[in-house]
């Protein structure tokens, strides 16, 4: 043999092994004596088995996931973005093209002060600026 590049002669055939048909298979599942199933790369086909420290590696992920999910939905749950409430007296406008907080405002309720509404409009929607923009939804108190 010269260098890793051997060719093996050709396997002759098995004596004594046949093909099962799909009847013998059946046969064989039914009255118990299944053969493992071979699998895709020649092996019989065996359950996963983690070793302790993949065990460990898995529960650790497992639990960081459970606790990324859970500061999520705590995070929601903080800033009022769960669940929204149906009635409160609130309602919802969406910002058109050329509209500004005090225009909103002044739609809204022109018997109100505008500054006190933009206030409550900017608290009520965490808006850290005056600036909206077309297409935005913006609750109203």
């Amino acid at each position: 043999m010269q260098g890793s590049l051997a060719i093996s002669p050709a396997m002759p055939p098995r004596i004594g092994t046949r093909r099962m048909s799909v009847s013998d298979r059946r046969t064989e599942r039914v009255l118990g004596e299944a053969r493992p199933t071979a699998h895709a790369f020649g092996g019989a086909r065996r359950a996963v088995r983690l070793t302790r420290r993949g065990r460990v590696l898995v529960q650790l992920l497992l639990l960081g996931l459970l606790a990324a999910v859970m500061v999520a939905v705590l995070g929601m749950a903080a800033t009022g973005q769960a669940a929204p409430d149906g009635g409160g007296g609130q309602s919802e406008v969406v910002v058109q093209p050329g509209d500004s907080l005090w225009s909103v405002a002044v739609e809204h309720d022109p018997s109100r002060d505008p500054a006190a509404t933009i206030e409550e409009i900017r608290r009520l929607n965490h808006l850290s600026g005056y600036t909206v923009h077309p297409g935005q939804t913006l609750r109203l108190p």
